[in-house]
């Protein structure tokens, strides 16, 4: 038992830093998925700019800014 609970504290900082990592790549895969769709919307709508705009502002509705699943900032509490 004593040497699971070293072994668990030791790990903690690791384990974060994994969850960290792990978040980070998920939000790295959404921009790329989000960027591949908006490069297509503009290539599909080329002939009238005005039309994708159109479709992007009523699209982007009501996202929430800060991600559910963001780790706490640094120096923030947990």
């Amino acid at each position: 038992m004593l040497i699971h609970r070293r072994l668990t504290h030791r790990m903690s900082p690791m384990l974060r830093y994994v969850k960290f990592l792990h978040w980070f790549l998920q939000e790295q895969r959404e921009e790329v998925a989000s960027m591949a769709e908006l490069l297509t919307i503009v290539e599909r709508g080329r002939e009238n700019l005005l039309h994708v705009e159109e479709y992007l502002s009523r699209s982007a509705g009501g996202e929430n800014v800060l991600e559910a699943g963001a780790p706490p900032a640094a120096g923030g509490a947990l």
